[in-house]
């Protein structure tokens, strides 16, 4: 190809290229005002719906101010007044802007958005004759999270006036959010305006009764036939259950009132689904398993006072397993006189991304319907394994040392740390006339001096006999009989005050032994007591850990890896022409 057509090729495909606007949670640079980028919204300095203005006396006392310089100063140009100064000019990035002039002011931003960014002149900086740049004091919703200093030289680039992105936030939830910025220091502090990522709120908690199929947004309902996400139970009355899913969903679908293992199958208008399945004084369990962070279970509060049918049941919730409440029979404060309306029964938010199993069962024979439920849908965060012990060691013919071995990297113990790797009974059925054998435990022995021997490996080396002999880690030394432990089970528990971290502190080993230690020398007169933490490492019958050949047979697992953040590849983003240039 000629050089001339290669040169008309490249102008044809710079003339073609266009720019397609695309969604972004963090602006990269500022953009002229009422031009922002798809999906964000610009807001200015005297948008009084959606701003608040303070004067502040420099001791933390705010006086508002907005009304004040909605009145007085809009259209007066440099007019002073309430620490607040309005100004216009071709600089600003929607054409006016109030700043304070060596004093103290904060704003405050209430929006309904994922992500925000204050966009304001960079004015009064290094090198200008009007004064500093303020430090500025950052709030969301009420919580501080971050200071600016006052002339950050990095934003400063020999342009005093220039509109500048000072502060952004992306990732909020999908609410109401109040962005507030105080002076921390007298000084010049502008506000130009503000720009924010608008979105629908989602309801955490249910407010009200919906139609079934018509959720609020960020929900989804469930039938109660829906018998991949429900497994029902019948009861005796005495706590024992049988499913009965199955039986359910093989003999009572479309048999409007067939009676059968508990549970009645009808189907009627005032139904939210137009079914439900429901006991009839008797006993019955629903379980709900779903991924989300909130719930609730909505159905028709039938066979109340004055029904004719029978009591409404008692009903017990569990979530995860876990009772969470007790729900009176025939709660009076749900009930308006409509036997059959659909009702919020129970509900809870807040629960963590990830599968949960909400179980109803009736505590009282009565009536229990199940109508439907609703839930707030989320993808589950992957399961973080914490820091643990995974195995301990001793090897053979060396009765001194022992290794103990982490799940994870974790920091070295610091020279004198006091950790000790002990061999505990939880009770003595010898201990001296006076003691509680059953709460007296018992260190047989321990191992002190812990130290790194790799990323995840402590080796603890024994500093003589605590209690009496132990012949590599095994109880079968002296007086038996006297230190059997209560219960027939012996404790191999990491104690001490100094905390185990991972490598980068960002976790600490949980400490779930008891707390208390009543610990012997050999004999009874030689005791003392202190308090301690501890991990519980290994509980056996005979005191013995594992043995190796030697520290090279030692098993370590492979830490869990962390994912590197993707990282976009440099690529062209857009190209342009310049009018009536076509070089």
């Amino acid at each position: 190809m000629s050089k001339k057509l290669l040169a008309l090729a490249i102008a044809v495909m710079m003339l073609c290229v266009c720019i397609i606007p695309a969604s972004a949670e963090t602006l990269t640079e500022v953009h002229g005002f009422g031009s922002a980028p798809e999906g964000w919204v610009d807001v200015a300095d005297d948008d009084f719906d959606m701003l608040k203005y303070y004067a502040g006396d420099g001791e933390g006392e705010w006086v508002e101010v907005t009304d004040y310089l909605k009145s007085t100063l809009q259209g007066n140009n440099g007019v002073n007044g309430q620490n607040w100064q309005y100004f216009d000019g071709g600089h600003l990035r929607d054409g006016s802007a109030y700043n304070t002039t060596n004093c103290f002011g904060a704003v405050e931003f209430t929006f309904t958005g994922t992500a925000v960014a204050w966009i304001t002149q960079f004015r009064h900086m290094e090198g200008s004759t009007n004064g500093p740049q303020s430090a500025i004091t950052v709030y969301i919703d009420g919580v501080k999270v971050e200071d600016l200093a006052a002339n950050p030289s990095a934003a400063f680039d020999g342009d005093h006036i220039k509109p500048t992105i000072m502060y952004q936030k992306d990732g909020l939830s999908k609410a109401e959010h109040t962005l507030r910025l105080e002076s921390a220091t007298q000084g010049y502090f502008t506000v130009d305006s503000f720009s924010y990522m608008p979105c629908a709120v989602v309801e955490t908690t249910l407010s009200s009764v919906h139609s079934f199929g018509a959720a609020p947004e960020g929900w989804a309902d469930v039938a109660d036939d829906n018998f991949e996400m429900l497994k029902y139970y019948s009861g005796d009355g005495a706590g024992n259950w049988t499913e009965v899913t199955e039986n359910l969903k093989n003999e009572l679908q479309g048999n409007s009132g067939a009676a059968a293992h508990n549970w009645q199958y009808f189907d009627g208008g005032h139904l939210r689904d137009g079914s439900a399945y429901n006991t009839t004084n008797c006993f019955g369990a629903v379980e709900f398993t779903f991924t989300g962070t909130a719930v609730a279970w909505i159905t028709q509060f039938r066979h109340m006072e004055g029904s004719t049918n029978g009591p409404q049941s008692a009903i017990t919730v569990y979530i995860d397993g876990v009772k969470v409440e007790d729900l009176a029979a025939n709660p009076s404060a749900a009930f308006d006189g409509d036997h059959i309306k659909p009702t919020i029964m129970y509900q809870k938010d807040g629960l963590s991304k990830a599968e949960h199993t909400l179980r109803l069962e009736s505590a009282t024979q009565g009536y229990f319907t199940v109508d439907s439920f609703s839930y707030m849908p989320c993808e589950a965060e992957p399961e973080v394994e914490p820091l643990k012990v995974v195995s301990a060691y001793r090897i053979n013919g060396n009765d001194n040392d022992l290794y103990v071995v982490f799940n994870k990297k974790v920091a070295a113990p610091a020279a004198g740390n006091d950790l000790v790797l002990a061999l505990v009974a939880n009770g003595w059925a010898g201990a001296p006339s006076g003691w509680d054998a059953a709460n007296t435990a018992i260190a047989r022995v321990a191992f002190p001096f812990a130290e790194a021997v790799s990323d995840q490996v402590f080796k603890f080396t024994r500093a003589g006999h605590v209690s009496w002999a132990c012949d590599g880690g095994n109880i079968n030394g002296e007086h038996p009989a006297v230190v059997a432990p209560v219960g027939g089970f012996w404790f191999w528990a990491l104690l001490g005050n100094t905390t185990v971290t991972t490598a980068d502190g960002a976790e600490t080993l949980a400490q779930d032994y008891a707390d208390v230690w009543n610990v012997y020398g050999k004999e009874p007169s030689q005791s003392w007591e202190f308090s301690v933490p501890g991990t519980l490492i290994a509980k056996t019958e005979t005191g013995a850990l594992t043995a190796v050949a030697s520290p090279d047979d030692i098993v370590v697992p492979t830490p869990p890896q962390e994912e590197e953040p993707e990282v976009e590849p440099l690529k062209v983003v857009s190209a342009y022409r310049i009018n009536g240039n076509d070089n």
